[in-house]
């Protein structure tokens, strides 16, 4: 199961019950964040890993998306697994996690500062992205994932690392 913090953003969007982080936390290889932003003209949804800070960002996000929100966030992440080269049982092991995907308030200020940050990147690093092809959504998704964060300062330092080290140790 994942345990995803919703931004006030991403609730209004969302339209349905958000539940309490207390009844489901469970270890915190299974906790994400998201947050909603605008680049351009499209609306930009942007997942994070609360312990690796793995991102998933997913632009020209659409009404009909918040519907199965949880698929479209599978997808996504799957594709990205895949980009990023993790192997094929760490990536069926993180999706397997995403089989019951429950909406809680968002429960780390320290998460939603990195997120913050990672918007401002694409801001103002991509300034020339426009459309969002899918090379340009990738090369976005890959340069976030290879930064480092000071946050993860004691261990690798960039989230695609840190995420294979959750996977290994799990």
């Amino acid at each position: 199961m994942f345990l995803i913090g919703a931004t006030q953003k991403v609730q209004n969007e969302l339209k349905r019950d958000i539940v309490l982080y207390e009844d489901y936390a469970e270890n915190e290889l299974n906790q994400w964040h998201v947050n909603l932003f605008k680049k351009g003209r499209y609306k930009c949804l942007i997942f994070i890993h609360d312990a690796s800070l793995y991102t998933v960002v997913i632009p020209k996000v659409r009404k009909e998306h918040f519907k199965n929100i949880e698929q479209v966030f599978l997808q996504k992440l799957h594709e990205n697994l895949i980009s990023d080269r993790f192997s094929e049982d760490h990536i069926n092991q993180i999706i397997s996690m995403g089989d019951e995907i429950v909406f809680t308030k968002t429960r780390s200020r320290s998460v939603i500062g990195c997120i913050v940050d990672q918007m401002k990147m694409i801001e103002y690093g991509f300034e020339s992205v426009k459309e969002f092809s899918p090379d340009e959504t990738a090369e976005i998704n890959q340069f976030i994932n290879r930064t480092p964060y000071s946050p993860l300062y004691k261990s690798e330092g960039q989230p695609v690392k840190e995420l294979m080290k959750y996977l290994s140790d799990f």
